[in-house]
């Protein structure tokens, strides 16, 4: 009787197995993070025993501290998503220390936090794509108009947050231009402002925020416009109607004040009040009349 020859195929268990253990994941677990369980179960064991509690304790933390030193817990790349490339090289800049620090360490509060001190960025989110992406996503702000407060020029969002400082006005002279303490804070009444006066916004050269509680609206070549503080979109409506029908902003003007809208006030300019003046002085006797 002939012997019986082995199948030379491999079982369905080693099949398996073989086919198992080439997934990269599963030989994570089994080289790494197992091992890693069981040496904690075993050192937390330890660890309330009273004659090993210390030694315990210095073991584990020795032992995490090799572990979280491990290439395979390094963090190798940040992904950021939700930002132009220039606001994505900040955040790259603000988290120069991160790339091969370990994700054990990782802080996603932190680094959120960090990330969020910059000007452009309104939130951000962190999470770790195990086991070696940081993901950081984010909300950049939307510059709304230029500030000018203390001499210094500040781009600035809807909610009056700063973003970024400006060397000069020509960096984004596609906004408008706002002046005075408290402006940063009223930046929508500002647009509102802006907005009703329709073709007369592009001889706008900025407001100004007075006291903190109203606006001056400053032409290019015309006279300041005052606004009053409750209303002030209804007096600039009022504006528009005096232009079309007198021509306020065409006349020599100092100023034309609509703090008042039912008594507002025209006020000549030095040059103007001079020629008045001088037209109403007596006449001398054998002067033309």
């Amino acid at each position: 009787m002939r012997p019986l020859k082995r199948d030379p195929a491999p079982s369905r268990i080693a099949f398996r197995a073989k086919r198992l253990w080439r997934s990269p994941r599963f030989r994570r677990v089994a080289t790494v993070y197992a091992p890693l369980g069981l040496l904690s179960a075993g050192l937390t064991w330890a660890a309330f025993q009273a004659d090993w509690r210390d030694l315990a304790m210095a073991k584990m933390e020795e032992t995490r501290a090799n572990v979280a030193a491990m290439e395979e817990f390094a963090i190798k790349r940040i992904d950021v998503s939700g930002a132009t490339a220039e606001v994505e090289g900040h955040v790259r800049a603000v988290l120069f220390d991160i790339v091969g620090s370990s994700s054990m360490h990782a802080d996603a509060a932190l680094i959120r936090a960090r990330v969020e001190e910059l000007g452009w960025v309104e939130t951000a989110r962190v999470r770790l794509a195990p086991p070696e992406t940081l993901m950081i996503s984010v909300r950049e702000r939307t510059p709304r108009a230029v500030w000018r407060n203390d001499g210094r020029l500040m781009l600035v969002d809807g909610d009056g947050a700063a973003i970024t400082p400006l060397n000069e006005r020509g960096e984004r002279a596609d906004l408008p231009l706002i002046a005075g303490d408290g402006a940063d804070r009223a930046v929508a009444e500002a647009e509102a402002i802006l907005e009703e006066a329709g073709a007369l916004a592009e001889a706008v050269r900025g407001l100004v925020r007075v006291g903190e509680r109203r606006w001056d609206m400053v032409f290019a070549d015309g006279p300041r416009v005052m606004l009053p503080a409750e209303g002030p979109v209804d007096a600039v409506a009022y504006l528009v109607i005096m232009q079309g029908r007198e021509d306020v902003l065409g006349r020599d003007l100092a100023a034309v004040d609509l703090r008042l809208m039912k008594r507002p006030t025209l006020r000549l300019s030095p040059d103007a009040k001079e020629a008045l003046d001088a037209a109403r002085a007596p006449k001398k006797p054998g002067e033309d009349a």
